[in-house]
């Protein structure tokens, strides 16, 4: 759980109105993800805040409901971290001793001076000392037609829980120029499926060179299911990427109107076999799922438009004619909802099966005895 003690020195009132909604959304949390467990899964989340930077610029409320949400999953990739990296800290502050972060370095100006994080349960998850932004070389990027590069860097780091031992690579790909949408009244689509087809097919490529499994996750700004983004992530029925999605039984929207697929969580298994973590395409059991935490939070219009109409004073500022709770809120929690999904990881009852049923020759498992 989060450190809840810095709670007693916000003043009454605040701290009646953060808790009751800490105790709404914590219902909610418990009542759609699944518990954690010590070794047997891991709960993967990926979640784009929006513009994450300052800290002055979101509510004191919104860092611990930001808090208590991560809190219930053992790692989550995280987009949008600024160059001012002060909400972090103080978002890690909240959350406690118990987790940690890997961040990218100084963000590339073209893609909005963004950086990507990780944060992780240090009891559950071991960072395995490989860490580095993925880019393309002069070859690469006339292969794959991509002149620029990534605007963002994907961002990939090298972790294991329990037996699984994995790369995870988190995105958040190239959405495209208001210039364009100005003239043309389209966004720049083509750059958005070339980064996305990119990164895919390079990761492909490693993953067979490397006989590792890598999981991509992240902002794909992918619209919908089945769309020209989301097969340039999986491939079609004539080309795969190597990478796969899991079926779901609902579609699955991530934008906070809940109308777009841009956030996924893609996975490249060479080493582990899908069984192995439940993930196959026929396992339509799986636990999967957003958290769309406006159920529980930052939903009664009339006390944020006084809250607003404070803030807007305190800069000199008039307070908007059209004023929506439903925009004005993004930019205190997220226009994104968090993406989450359970693995299966602890493989003890298969290594022993092997050992008794084929001699003990290790090479006849898919997994590798934890270190």
């Amino acid at each position: 759980m989060p450190n809840y003690k810095p709670l007693k020195y916000i003043a009454r009132e605040d701290r009646v109105h953060i808790i009751e909604n800490l105790q709404k959304l914590r219902l909610k949390l418990k009542d759609e993800v699944p518990n954690r467990t010590n070794r047997s899964t891991l709960l993967l989340s990926t979640w784009n805040l929006r513009k994450f930077a300052n800290s002055e610029n979101r509510l004191e409320e919104s860092y611990w409901y930001i808090a208590e949400i991560i809190s219930f999953f053992d790692l989550i990739a995280v987009q949008e971290i600024g160059n001012d990296m002060s909400a972090l800290m103080k978002l890690m502050s909240i959350l406690g001793y118990k987790y940690d972060y890997i961040v990218t370095d100084t963000p590339n100006a073209e893609g909005g001076g963004e950086r990507i994080a990780f944060i992780f349960n240090i009891g559950k998850v071991k960072f395995k000392n490989i860490a580095g932004e993925v880019y393309l070389d002069t070859k690469e990027r006339k292969a794959y037609d991509l002149e620029e590069g990534f605007a963002r860097p994907p961002f990939t780091v090298a972790f294991q829980a329990s037996w699984f031992k994995f790369n995870l690579c988190s995105v958040h790909i190239y959405y495209g120029t208001e210039e364009k949408e100005a003239t043309t009244g389209e966004k720049d689509n083509v750059r958005r499926v070339k980064e996305i087809k990119a990164i895919a097919t390079k990761l492909n490529e490693r993953a067979k060179k490397e006989d590792v499994s890598y999981i991509l996750l992240g902002d794909f700004n992918i619209e919908t299911v089945g769309d020209q983004y989301y097969k340039a992530l999986v491939g079609d029925d004539k080309n795969k990427t190597g990478f796969f999605i899991h079926p779901l039984k609902d579609k699955i929207f991530t934008n906070s109107s809940k109308t777009r697929a841009f956030d996924q969580i893609a996975f490249n298994m060479n080493n582990v076999t899908l069984t192995d973590i439940d993930i196959d395409q026929e396992n339509k059991d799986v636990k999967i799922g957003i958290v769309n935490f406006y159920d529980a939070v930052f939903n009664d219009a009339n006390y944020y438009k006084n809250v607003a109409t404070d803030l807007y004073k305190k800069e000199n500022k008039a307070m908007p004619k059209n004023w929506k709770l439903e925009s004005w809120r993004t930019f205190h929690m997220s226009d994104h909802l968090p993406l989450w999904i359970e693995l299966k990881i602890d493989f003890t009852d298969q290594f022993l099966e092997t050992l008794k049923t084929k001699g003990g020759k290790s090479t006849d498992l898919k997994t590798e005895t934890p270190k």
